[in-house]
């Protein structure tokens, strides 16, 4: 059970494995047969549709490649394990579509927020490389970010509700994260030293954040 319990998959003992087996077989989503009963899954997951279709379509494309994927084996406990494993493969895959959306919209932004402060492109290795920002261009290439996700106002003041919507797709993709990167925020914006010029306070809320972040264990792509 301490397998299931710590989603380690797939659990090694046939015992764990027909625990899973039961589980499905209970909500219907696995005939008595071992196959998997497409049907009654979806259905299983109706309820979800109208609190949050977003979540719902990403459950409908993690059933649609598991369908496609499963093994089916004369022993209903082992087709369980197949099922788990791909469910947990493929949410996993989920999370890093959304790692590599918010990348490529980072990169775009990035190249718009070049133009607008002239960074040269020692400026912007800086910042990919984690280092500094030494150069005012750099900096305001990271107060530029800051205020096309909406985390920061022109005046260089925080967003507090800009930030937190700037957050939603990280809610739907990794609550935990969510939740994590919330907690980041407002602990960076408490100890917030606002300066004349805004691209410093930027620059200042950044290093805070990448700082925390590391401490919590997120990926520092997420954070600057």
């Amino acid at each position: 059970m301490a397998e299931l319990i710590t989603h380690k998959f797939p659990p090694t003992s046939h015992e764990a494995r027909c625990v899973l087996a039961c589980f499905y077989k209970e909500l219907h989503m696995m005939k008595e047969d071992g196959s998997f009963d497409k049907e009654a899954t979806v259905k299983s997951f109706d309820e979800i549709k109208a609190l949050d279709a977003e979540l719902h379509g990403k459950i409908l494309k993690v059933i649609d490649a598991c369908e496609a994927k499963m093994q089916v084996f004369d022993d209903a406990c082992e087709s369980a394990s197949s099922m788990a494993t791909c469910v947990v493969t493929e949410m996993a895959a989920l999370d890093q579509e959304f790692i590599d959306n918010f990348l490529e919209k980072m990169q775009k932004i990035g190249e718009v927020c070049a133009e607008e402060t002239h960074a040269t492109s020692d400026d912007i290795a800086e910042l990919i490389e984690k280092k500094g920002p030494t150069s005012h261009e750099a900096k305001c290439m990271v107060f530029c970010f800051q205020r096309k996700f909406g985390m920061m106002k022109e005046d260089g003041t925080i967003d507090k509700v800009g930030s937190v919507l700037a957050l939603d797709p990280v809610r739907d993709a990794d609550p935990e994260l969510f939740k994590k990167l919330l907690t980041i925020f407002v602990s960076c914006g408490e100890k917030a030293t606002f300066f004349d010029d805004p691209c410093e306070t930027g620059t200042q809320l950044m290093l805070c954040g990448r700082k925390e972040g590391e401490a919590a264990g997120i990926d520092d792509s997420l954070l600057g």
